[in-house]
C-alpha cells in the first residue's frame, strides 16, 4: 500500500493535495526553529526553487511503486539523510541562525518527528474533520507508507507511532505546543502566500503533493540575499528530550 490516499477518488487526491500545501505547507512556517533554518538558508531566498525541489518526497511517497526497485522514495529517503547530516555539520557554524537559534544541533530525533506530525498525522486531522470518507485499508496503507518513510528517514522505531490514535497523542505532546509566530517564518509564509497569488495570475499548474525537507536547497548559513553556497542543506531543528540524531546522539544529548 502506499500513500496515495483514496486512490479511487479523484476529488479525494484533490483534498490531500490541499491539505499537504496549504495544512502542512504554511504549518512549517509556524514551526519556529524549522522557520529559522529554513530562513538561515540560502534556500530562503528563493523559495520557488526550493519547493519545487523538495515537493519530491511528498510526490515519490504518493506513488504505487513508491518503495519498489523502480520506484523513487528509497532514493529520495537516502538524499535526504546525506542532506540531514549536512545541515547537522554545517548550520551550527552559520552567526546568523546561531545568533537566534535555541539548540545547539538541528534535526534531533524529536525535530524529525515534529515534521513527522505536521505531515501525515495533520493530513489525517484534515481529512475526518471534512467528513471525507476513508476506507480503513487505505487509512492503514497510508499510515503503514508514512512509517517506512520515517524508518528510512533515520528515526527510530521506539519513536514512530503505531496508530493514528498513538500518532494523535504525540502530536499533540510535541506538534501543538510548539507551533508559534517568529519574524522569519512570518517572511517565510508571505514568500509563500506570494508564489500562490502569482502561479494562479499565470496558469494553472499541475503538481503532485509537496514536501518541504528532502535534499537540494543550498546553504549557505546567511539570511536570504547574502553569501554564496558552501554546502547542501534542508531545514532542521534540534533539542529536546529525544536529543539529537548522528553524532550529536554519541556525545551523550540523547
Amino acid at each position: 500500500m502506499t500513500a496515495r490516499l483514496p486512490s479511487r477518488s479523484r476529488a479525494r487526491e484533490h483534498l490531500l493535495g490541499v491539505t499537504y500545501g496549504f495544512a502542512s505547507g504554511m504549518m512549517s512556517t509556524v514551526i519556529p526553529r524549522e522557520a529559522r533554518a529554513v530562513y538561515y538558508s540560502k534556500g530562503g531566498a528563493d523559495m520557488k526553487d526550493r519547493i519545487t525541489k523538495t515537493a519530491k518526497l511528498g510526490y515519490d511517497i504518493g506513488t504505487s511503486n513508491a518503495y519498489e526497485p523502480d520506484g523513487e522514495m528509497i532514493v529520495t529517503c537516502v538524499k535526504t539523510r546525506l542532506a540531514h547530516a549536512g545541515v547537522r555539520h554545517l548550520l551550527p557554524k552559520s552567526p546568523y541562525w546561531s545568533k537566534v537559534a535555541d539548540e545547539e544541533i538541528p534535526i534531533s530525533q524529536r525535530d524529525m518527528m515534529v515534521t513527522w506530525h505536521s505531515l501525515p498525522t495533520t493530513v489525517i486531522r484534515n481529512l475526518v474533520e471534512w467528513k471525507v470518507p476513508i476506507p480503513a485499508a487505505e487509512s492503514e496503507g497510508f499510515l503503514h507508507s508514512w512509517q517506512v518513510a520515517a524508518h528510512m528517514l533515520g528515526i527510530e522505531d521506539e519513536y514512530i507511532p503505531k496508530s493514528w490514535d498513538e500518532a494523535g497523542a504525540q502530536a499533540d505532546q510535541v506538534l501543538t505546543p510548539v507551533l508559534g509566530p517568529t519574524p522569519e517564518g512570518g517572511k517565510l509564509a508571505d514568500i509563500l502566500l506570494n508564489l500562490g497569488s502569482a502561479s494562479r495570475a499565470r496558469s494553472p499548474a499541475d503538481s503532485g503533493p509537496g514536501h518541504r525537507r528532502t535534499a537540494g536547497a543550498a546553504f549557505s548559513g546567511e539570511p536570504p540575499g547574502r553569501g554564496s553556497a558552501t554546502g547542501r542543506a534542508v531545514t532542521g531543528r534540534g533539542g529536546g528530550r529525544w536529543g539529537a540524531s548522528g553524532g550529536a546522539r554519541r556525545r551523550g544529548l540523547r
